[in-house]
């Protein structure tokens, strides 16, 4: 039986979820008719204290089930049980500054909080099925999905890859919003131009760039991911991996992971990873420092996936 929308509340999916928030999130997909809700967004006094604390840091702290993040300036968030996020506004600050940390930090523990296995990095579709492109901070992840979706391939998401399983148990992704953040050398590299562009991020001159031609919403198979490592060699290099660094790769490259390991990577989502590396490929591209090298890599992922 479906849902109706109520005035006052705003109703989106990602990641294959329901969310009933009052927040207005301008990144997120409105729907108007749902089955039920999976987790509600509000604003409120986020909790600051919570029982079986395994982190008690001042600007974090988390158990199994809570997390609390606190950015000067921006705002207190609450987290809990998979399915609630508070946020209490600090003064002044605006709705797409706060969303930038609700989006991502906190949408992405309470996916940890729910068992689901996300995957620091983006998505994009190439002949027909979902493939990561995942590695550290500053290796390009972005700039190599945004490269892909310019020469015609299907975009699902940028930052954090939520993965699910279809009805025969096969490995999915799911699709977030149609943005995307890039920073400002990699939009000038790839010959565009930042006019029309919402700075979001100042200290690191990152943009929020509409995906909306290109995005596709619901899910995708999943059939491979692409953990991009920076080296000083002159060319760019790909290499399949198996078993234990099969795994490694995989857990090495879950989104916040640092917190997970404390608070989430228990024996049933460590059997998820298992049972994932079993069913999906995984290659480390190792591409050069001082070198705009994504046309050799996107010939390097194409070719493997062929």
């Amino acid at each position: 039986m479906l849902c109706e929308w109520r005035s006052g509340m705003f109703i989106y999916t990602i990641y294959g979820l329901i969310i009933e928030s009052d927040i207005f999130i301008r990144e997120l997909i409105q729907i108007n008719n749902f089955e039920k809700v999976d987790v509600t967004i509000a604003y409120g006094n986020a909790p600051k204290e919570m029982k079986n604390k395994v982190c008690d840091a001042v600007n974090v702290k988390f158990s199994k089930s809570e997390f609390y993040l606190y950015v000067e300036g921006v705002a207190h968030y609450y987290v809990a049980h998979g399915n609630k996020i508070i946020v209490e506004l600090e003064n002044k600050c605006d709705e797409m500054t706060s969303n930038i940390f609700l989006l991502g930090t906190c949408l992405g523990m309470l996916l940890s909080q729910r068992k689901t296995i996300a995957i620091h990095g983006g998505a994009v579709v190439i002949g027909g099925t979902g493939v990561i492109i995942t590695g550290e901070t500053g290796t390009g992840k972005s700039t190599l999905t945004a490269a892909f979706r310019n020469e015609g391939h299907s975009f699902l998401a940028d930052d954090v890859s939520a993965l699910g399983e279809d009805r025969e148990g096969n490995p999915i992704i799911y699709s977030a919003f149609p943005r995307q953040k890039l920073c400002k050398d990699a939009i000038k590299k790839m010959g565009d131009d930042l006019s029309g562009y919402v700075l979001i991020d100042k200290e690191r001159e990152k943009y929020s760039i509409p995906t909306n031609s290109s995005f596709v919403w619901g899910s995708a198979p999943l059939k491979s991911i692409f953990e991009i490592n920076v080296v000083e060699n002159e060319q760019v290099s790909i290499k399949q991996l198996f078993g234990g660094d099969k795994l490694r790769s995989i857990l090495k490259n879950i989104y916040r992971i640092e917190i997970i390991n404390y608070a989430a990577l228990d024996s049933d989502y460590f059997k998820k990873c298992i049972v994932l590396s079993n069913k999906i490929s995984v290659f480390r591209i190792d591409r050069p420092k001082d070198k705009f090298s994504v046309k050799d890599q996107m010939k390097l992922i194409i070719s493997s996936l062929s």
